[in-house]
């Protein structure tokens, strides 16, 4: 009886993981440009060590008009910050420090940017446009957001580390199926 409640979990295990996991949530041909468009599915990456302070955040990776984009999605908790047009987001990685800018201003505000039952917190989500190949081989370890306010420095845990190159790797993936 024992082996089979272990068998079992061994087996569920993996599944719970696999539901949880970044998957390609749009893979479509623009109707009126002819033009892939891939969205990832968004995946959670957490401040520190602890997964519930503020700074918690989300990322997806688009693929649209030939260009890449990353969202990212962040509790800033009851803190009202601005992340302007062209400001920085680096990236530190195992292979290096990597900087992407914001398309466009954004002020966190209740409900912004704000996943699971945080509706009353502050947020924001950035969108930058790239080159994210650098994420392919790379794991990132540190992130530092330049906001208006000042730069705010998050630490990146092991266990989400390679976030970004699944996601930006399933774009990749979807991109060359179809060339």
């Amino acid at each position: 009886m024992m082996r089979r409640i272990l068998l079992s979990i061994l087996f569920i295990l993996p599944l719970s993981f696999a539901l949880h996991a970044q998957r390609i949530e749009v893979n479509k041909i623009d109707d009126f440009t002819g033009k892939q468009v891939i969205y990832t599915s968004w995946a959670k990456f957490y401040a520190g060590e602890g997964g519930t302070t503020q700074m918690d955040s989300e990322v997806r990776f688009r693929h649209e008009h030939d260009r890449d984009f990353m969202q990212i999605k962040i509790v800033t908790g009851a803190i009202s910050l601005t992340f302007e047009e062209d400001a920085k987001i680096d990236f530190k990685t195992d292979q290096g420090i990597f900087s992407f800018s914001n398309l466009r201003e954004e002020t966190s505000g209740r409900g912004k940017g704000i996943y699971g039952g945080r509706s009353e917190q502050l947020g924001m989500t950035l969108q930058f446009a790239g080159d994210f190949s650098i994420f392919l081989n790379s794991k990132v370890e540190k992130i530092r957001y330049h906001f208006a306010e000042g730069y705010y420095d998050v630490d990146v845990p092991a266990r989400s580390q390679r976030i970004f190159q699944r996601g930006y790797g399933l774009i990749v993936d979807e991109k060359e199926y179809y060339e």
